[in-house]
């Protein structure tokens, strides 16, 4: 699994594609201690939505996550 490091974050606001935008997310989730989501909203006109995603990095590298 990937690992997401906290130098990492810079690079979210520039991912060409919804594609590696995902992988980046995912890579986030996978690497935190904790994680949350907080939906702020939804446009039913436009498809428009907000997220918060909040939560821990696991910064201890040497431990792995097993799912």
């Amino acid at each position: 699994m990937p690992r997401f490091y906290l130098e990492d974050f810079r690079t979210l606001e520039t991912m060409p594609s919804p594609r590696q935008l995902h992988t980046r997310l995912a890579n986030i989730i996978l690497s935190s201690i904790t994680a949350r989501v907080r939906l702020e909203s939804v446009d039913q006109a436009t498809g428009e939505y907000r997220v918060v995603l909040s939560g821990r990095l696991d910064l201890d590298n040497s431990r792995a996550h097993r799912w």
